[in-house]
């Protein structure tokens, strides 16, 4: 006795075993909740590069940086009202957190105290404001413009800056560095300095706070909205659909039945794993629905149209298996966030197959569906009868068009950046992508993580070779211990803060030309090191019981560019000594890892995808049919379809990113399905009229339900979320086309 056979022998029994596994992941969301998360450590493979990215954000440094930006009001931020309105306002998230901050009003009070030999507070800033004209402002920004770099000036004032106005600037706060360590005290300060910049309207001036934690939140936000939205939307598409199909209202509710109880049974297991949902995870309802639906409408049909069911749980249980499969491929990525997704889009896909099975025959056994004649939605025998007479003409179409789209491919391009998430019609999604397009935010940072004992006279000899030796277009400026030290020893300009003249003193007794003399000693280097560690050197070195670590710190200008970014990663990997205890890291390199990390998934993906559902499907050809060409032939679709998919992409200009990076993987997941019942259907009947006759209803059923479930992800307010719903909605139009059209052609070539 077979599992159908046993289902419908034992209907309450199966019926049981659904409601027994619902209950237990309802007590698991009941006791564990539902957690969801948001943050960019999600997003980077685990390598040694990442991880000493994260050890240089953790242990170099004591800061933890809020930027809030600032627009004026009246057209020029560098009014006095308008700095005047900023140095309150820090004053008071000083007073409140404790926080120190500098913007280009804290420069401009400064050097107006220096000029009258106060001190620096933040009362004196104020109040030596409030007695400046705008006359004497503009007379200190001509000085200032004659000896302060432009790129210095463009950090701090929007880039409409013309020597005398500037419509924004920006103000950096900086609060405890332990804030790295929790993020949500990190959230509450930033909201807090969010409260205090808003509380009371300012007169000449507009502020947005910019804090990581903030834009994280409100990126979560904005995809639960979406969920909102999208889900009930894409039910009532199901629903219309469904009646469409099936003509009753009773075979409807239950379809909706299996997918309510699909989602559950998927956050129930989230919860047992505790897997925390991110825009990616989160978005699996509106998934599953696309999906999920497919089964009902095979498993109804097929019983409604008199036709053996047990024909159809073999295409089923394959085509589960293989989009399980398309979607566990992304367990091989080296992201955190790309796992999660895959384990839980196939444990979601097996729920719905197994709810259905259980559910449809013992119901239908129960109470029995209405029989239905074949339904005539497409003529799909006249169509594929019509093509089959061009074939020849077609295949070569195909084959051609194949080979464009091949070569278009070959010209994929690769992007990170978190911000892309931001919704586009929220605030803070304005005046981020404002800040990053008139500020000068185009450098990154290469660093050189240099471990073990640092206090020593050779390796600042080789530190400085090192230094010497790397040089580029890109390159803005090289931080390291000795740049350090000799800033806080040379009293470059009547505006260095940074020169303190004991340390000078000592500074000139041990070094020479920014080298240690040769008879320096070790006691003499640690003790400029602890000076400078104490005041402000924190950022390039690092101290446990002795001083283990330095960094090198190389400022670029590569904009994220793949290409500069690799040429300057072989310069710097050239110039540096590397091994265990030599790391090339930091935020740009970190950036390039992570789009070769892209890439590499992808590919790994795609070819395990492809090679699983080879191997499944040969099994199971062989044993039921002892046909391993059949297996060969129910490839080719979806080797088409992801042809067609990625150089699609390309010749949009389509970057690919975290999530349309799992586009080509989840394409042959789905798009196998079409091929599956194709294909099995022709190994029963060898005739590929009949096969379009028995599956065209069907297949244009389940493809028009997934496609347009997908294709609702497009309302979704994430950008991403929508270039992704766009694009696998295209890849399964092309896996639907590749298999009803086709593969019946290449198929009739093999029948004898």
């Amino acid at each position: 006795m077979d599992l159908i056979d046993s289902i419908r022998k034992n209907p309450r029994f199966a019926i049981f075993i659904v409601l027994l596994i619902t209950l237990f992941f309802s007590l698991s969301i009941l006791f564990n909740g539902i957690k969801y998360e948001f943050n960019e450590e999600s997003f980077l493979p685990d390598n040694e590069v990442v991880r000493a990215n994260k050890e240089v954000l953790t242990e170099y440094e004591d800061h933890y940086y809020v930027i809030v930006l600032a627009k004026s009001r009246d057209g020029n931020i560098l009014n006095k009202e308008d700095m005047l309105e900023i140095l309150e306002i820090e004053k008071k998230v000083n007073d409140s957190l404790n926080a120190k901050s500098f913007s280009f009003a804290d420069f401009i009070s400064s050097i107006f105290l220096i000029n009258e030999n106060k001190e620096i507070n933040y009362e004196n800033k104020i109040e030596i404001m409030e007695r400046k004209s705008n006359e004497e402002i503009l007379q200190l920004l001509h000085f200032l413009s004659k000896i302060i770099p432009s790129s210095y000036v463009s950090i701090f004032l929007s880039n409409d800056f013309d020597g005398e106005k500037a419509n924004a600037t920006i103000i950096q706060f900086s609060l405890n560095g332990s804030l790295i360590f929790n993020e949500k005290e990190a959230l509450r300060e930033e909201r807090e300095i969010e409260r205090i910049a808003t509380e009371e309207k300012t007169k000449h001036i507009d502020m947005t706070v910019l804090g990581g934690k903030i834009i994280e939140e409100d990126i979560m936000k904005a995809n639960k909205q979406s969920l909102i939205i999208l889900l009930p939307l894409s039910l009532l598409l199901v629903i219309i659909i469904l009646l469409f199909t099936f003509k009753n209202l009773w075979e409807v509710v239950l379809s909706l039945i299996i997918l309510f109880l699909s989602i559950l049974w998927v956050y129930g297991f989230a919860s047992l794993m505790h897997f925390s949902l991110n825009p990616i995870s989160a978005s699996i309802p509106v998934l599953l629905v696309g999906i999920g639906i497919d089964y009902s409408i095979h498993m109804i049909l097929r019983i409604k149209e008199g036709e053996n069911e047990k024909v159809v749980f073999s295409a089923l249980l394959l085509s589960t298996i293989t989009t399980a499969i398309g979607f566990l491929s992304n367990v091989v990525s080296s992201i955190s966030l790309l796992q999660q997704f895959g384990i839980l889009a196939s444990f979601g896909i097996f729920s719905c197959f197994s709810i259905t099975i259980l559910l449809v025959p013992a119901i239908d056994e129960l109470k029995k569906f209405e029989k239905a004649r074949k339904a005539k939605f497409l003529n799909m025998a006249a169509i594929i009868k019509k093509a089959k007479s061009h074939r020849i003409a077609l295949i070569s179409a195909v084959f051609l068009v194949t080979a464009f789209l091949f070569i278009s491919s070959l010209n994929l391009t690769y992007e990170y950046d978190i911000k892309d998430f931001l919704p586009k019609n929220l605030k803070i999604s304005r005046e981020a992508r404002y800040l990053i397009s008139n500020f000068n935010f185009s450098t990154g940072e290469i660093d050189v993580l240099i471990k073990g004992n640092v206090t020593s006279a050779h390796l600042l000899h080789e530190i400085k070779s090192s230094v010497d030796n790397i040089s580029d277009d890109h390159i803005v400026k090289i931080e390291s211990i000795l740049s350090v030290m000799h800033d806080y020893a040379t009293n470059d300009s009547i505006f260095d803060l940074n020169y303190n003249e004991s340390f000078s003193e000592m500074y000139h007794k041990v070094m020479e030309n920014d080298l240690p003399e040769k008879n320096a000693t070790y006691e003499e280097i640690k003790e400029l090191y602890d000076w400078i560690y104490k005041h402000g050197g924190k950022h390039v070195l690092h101290k446990n019981a002795n001083y283990d670590g330095t960094l090198i710190r190389i400022h670029v200008s590569a904009k994220g560019e793949r290409k500069e970014v690799e040429k300057l990663y072989e310069k710097v990997k050239k110039g540096i000594r590397i091994d265990e205890k030599h790391i090339i890291t930091g935020s740009t390199v970190t950036a390039y890892v992570v789009m070769n990390a892209f890439q590499e998934s992808q590919i790994e993906s795609i070819m395990l995808a492809l090679i699983l559902s080879f191997v499944v499907m040969s099994i199971i050809f062989i044993k039921k049919y002892g046909s391993v060409i059949l297996a060969i032939f129910a490839l080719i679709p979806v080797i088409l379809a992801t042809i067609w998919i990625l150089g699609t992409i390309s010749i949009l200009g389509i970057s690919l990113t975290v999530t349309t990076i799992t586009v080509a993987s989840i394409g042959i997941g789905l798009g196998i399905d079409y091929s599956i019942h194709v294909t099995n259907e022709f190994a029963v009947h060898k005739d590929i009229e009949r096969v379009a006759k028995n599956t065209g209803h069907a297949l244009m059923a389940s493809a028009i339900t997934t496609i347009f479930a997908f294709a609702l992800l497009s309302f979704s307010l994430l950008p991403p979320i929508k270039t992704f719903g766009l694009l696998i909605s295209l890849a399964i139009f092309y896996a639907f086309l590749a298999s009803m059209f086709v593969l019946p052609l290449l198929l009739d070539m093999i029948k004898k």
